[in-house]
This record gives C-alpha cells, sequence and structure tokens, in this order.
C-alpha cells in the first residue's frame, strides 16, 4: 500500500471560496461508511481566520464542515483545534415526518386543520423498491421542509395566524453507483428518523451507502448512492482479490473482540394490542446448536382474509431481523501496513474484503466500514475497521 502522507489540505469560506492554504501540525482524517465520517486539523493561531467554514482536499473524496473551534495555549504557543463531520451529516438536519394529523380546534369540532408540518412532497407513507431509488425518493421527498406554524391568539373567535417558511438542505440530487454491486428489495416507512440516518439504514443491506459530492469548481453538492466493491477472494466480478492476513505481514496491532454476550437464538413473540389475553408464540432458530436463549418481541394482530371476526398473528413478522440484531458479536480491527495494496485504488471504504488469521482459526469475508487516518508530523498511520465478518469457519 502507497503510503499516501502528504495531504494538500485549503480552507473554504461560507461559499466554498478558498480561504487559505492549511499549513497543519496533526491532522485525523476518519471515513466511515454506514454513518457520517469526522475529522480534526491543528494549525497555528496565527493562521486561522473565523471565515473558515469547511476543509477541503483533492485527495480525498469528502469535505469536512467545522463544527468546534477549540482554542489552545501551551506556554508562549497559540494553537487552534478545528474539527467537525463531514457534509453527509448534514442530512440528519431534515426529518421523515410521519403523515400529518389533524386536530379540531376547541368549540369548533366541525373544522380541522392540517398539522404544522405540510406534507409537501411526501404524500405516500412507505415506498417499496430496491434500495437506490428508495434511497433516492426519501432524499429529495424531505430535503426541505415548508413548515406552517398555527398561532392561535384568540381561542373564542378562532383567529388564526399562520406563519409559512421553507426550511432545506442545499444539496442537489445527484447519481447512484449500478457498476459495483446490485440493491436488495427496500420496504420503508415514514416513522421520524432523521433523513441521514434513514438514507443509510436503507442501503445497508445491500452493501451501500451515500455520499455528499462537492463540485468544487461550481460549488454545488450532490447525493449521491455508492456501492462497495466485492474484492473477496472468492469474487465473481473479476476483481483482483484484497485479502488481510497476518500471513501476509500487511496487519499489525490486531485488536479481536468475540463476545456471546446479547446472542439470542429463539423469540418469544406477544401480541399487546388486544385487551383480552393472547397466547405467546414461540419460535426457535432452526440452527441445530440453538441454544432457547430468548428474545421477546411484541407482534400485530389482523383480521383474517376469510372471516372478518377473527384474527390472524403475524408470527414471523421480523422474527428474522430482530434474531439478526443480537447474533455474536465479532469484532475486527487493525493497522494496514504499508506496501501490500494501495489504498483507494486497490481496496477503500465499502468494499467487502477477505480477512485470514490462522492464530485464532479466522477466516472471513467483512465490509471495510472505517479508515481512519492520522499525519502527526509527516507521519502517516491508518486503522482499518470491518463491520460484522461473515465467517467461513
Amino acid at each position: 500500500m502507497v503510503n499516501k502522507n502528504v495531504f494538500d489540505v485549503i480552507a473554504l469560506d461560507k461559499n466554498f471560496n478558498v480561504a487559505s492554504l492549511v499549513t497543519y501540525s496533526n491532522l485525523q482524517w476518519s471515513r466511515k461508511y454506514h454513518e457520517a465520517g469526522t475529522f480534526s486539523v491543528s494549525v497555528l493561531m496565527s493562521q486561522y481566520s473565523s471565515d473558515w467554514k469547511y476543509i477541503y482536499t483533492k485527495d480525498r473524496p469528502e469535505v469536512g464542515k467545522i463544527t468546534q473551534v477549540n482554542y489552545l495555549t501551551q506556554g508562549s504557543m497559540a494553537m487552534i483545534v478545528l474539527s467537525g463531520y463531514f457534509l453527509e451529516k448534514e442530512l440528519d438536519d431534515m426529518v421523515v415526518y410521519p403523515l400529518p394529523t389533524t386536530f379540531a380546534i376547541e368549540g369548533q369540532e366541525s373544522e380541522y386543520y392540517a398539522d404544522s408540518i405540510l406534507t409537501g412532497q411526501a404524500d405516500w407513507i412507505g415506498w417499496r423498491d430496491t434500495a437506490d431509488v428508495v434511497a433516492h425518493k426519501f432524499f429529495n421527498a424531505f430535503k426541505s421542509i415548508r413548515f406552517q406554524n398555527y398561532e392561535i391568539t384568540n381561542r373564542e373567535k378562532q383567529n388564526i395566524q399562520q406563519v409559512v417558511k421553507e426550511f432545506g438542505l442545499d444539496i442537489l440530487d445527484g447519481t447512484t453507483d449500478t457498476q459495483h454491486g446490485e440493491y436488495k428489495i427496500a420496504d420503508h416507512n415514514r416513522n421520524g428518523e432523521q433523513l441521514g440516518w434513514k438514507c443509510y439504514s436503507i442501503l445497508k443491506p445491500s452493501g451501500a451507502s451515500y455520499r455528499v459530492r462537492l463540485d468544487y469548481l461550481n460549488s454545488v453538492k450532490y447525493f449521491d448512492v455508492i456501492h462497495g466493491r466485492d474484492l473477496r477472494d472468492i469474487n465473481e466480478a473479476g476483481n483482483n482479490p484484497v485479502v488481510f492476513s497476518s500471513l501476509y505481514g500487511n496487519i499489525r496491532n490486531v485488536n479481536i473482540v468475540k463476545s456471546v454476550t446479547d446472542t439470542k437464538d429463539a423469540v418469544v413473540q406477544y401480541v399487546t394490542d388486544s385487551s383480552e389475553p393472547q397466547p405467546s408464540i414461540v419460535l426457535v432458530n432452526a440452527e441445530p446448536d440453538a441454544k432457547g436463549r430468548f428474545l421477546a418481541q411484541s407482534i400485530a394482530r389482523t383480521y383474517s382474509q376469510y372471516n372478518d371476526n377473527t384474527f390472524k398473528y403475524d408470527a414471523m413478522h421480523d422474527a428474522g431481523n430482530a434474531l439478526a440484531d443480537h447474533e455474536d458479536v465479532l469484532n475486527i480491527s487493525f493497522e494496514a501496513s504499508v506496501g501490500s495494496y494501495e489504498y483507494m485504488t486497490d481496496f477503500d471504504i465499502g468494499d467487502l474484503v477477505s480477512i485470514e488469521i490462522p492464530e485464532m482459526d479466522i477466516s472471513a469475508d467483512a465490509r471495510l466500514i472505517g479508515c481512519y487516518e492520522v499525519i502527526n508530523k509527516s507521519n502517516w498511520s491508518m486503522s482499518l475497521e470491518f463491520g460484522t465478518p461473515i465467517l467461513r469457519r
């Protein structure tokens, strides 16, 4: 892996114009795949200016938004540490609000007024399609919200003042990566989540994510759906495989955590929306080594399609997903050694790679979900974080 230990960093003002070149003493660039990444950069106080709003480098696809300024002194030296999130975090300024409800004005129950947040483009409750389509759909529907506030100034006369204001993101809808992988079917509802978190949750099961891309020359931001490559040693896409292994000497400072503390392999389901006692339904995982470590889960009852006077129970509703959240935990992190693969060429964040650690009898495939770089006085290091490995043995 080539040692890319030189970052050319510039500070941008609020309009994405160049404010200054940045000469830093320490830079931390933490890229993440299923959540917004973070950064930190230390500079001399004499260099810093308050018009710095963003940190940009042509060497990485992310753009940092400064959200914290830390002033430090040590003896006669004054430093500024700037930190914040990458632009993907801006989506969490918006919320995936449920469909508006109505309410009756006191003493005038026949008249109803819309709730304070208007529906805007999102007149649907849920959306089902491939994950990339659903993510774009949610982004476009909730990247702006028209807020209408009703102020009741005189309840007896029912005088109503309406204040309408538009809130939104200055991010345009962008592209979808269809080259590196397929997208699973996603079925998502509007439940009040933050927009960024919602888009991550839609794309994650497909091995995909999103990025806010800055068109630097035109000062325009775009919402792009991205997909990791399959770089396993058994991949069928014809990609050059990437294998991290203690045998190859391309990993060091390995940290492996195996835990069964929160493991569950069986579900007891029960009905909560009934005044009459309802029998619980026990679902046990079919795995041969299931031990009956139970998880409680409520289920919904619905009217029978054949007889409106009887109920049926969706006994399998979300049971598989519930158990998937309580599997054995295997966390693996390590530092990548220079000279094996070229970062951002041979492999990049989001890619699915192979891991071989024979001393722990681990042979697995895992998605790279975190790349954490530190540059300190021209010394560069990077540690890698992987999602839950899929064990082969």
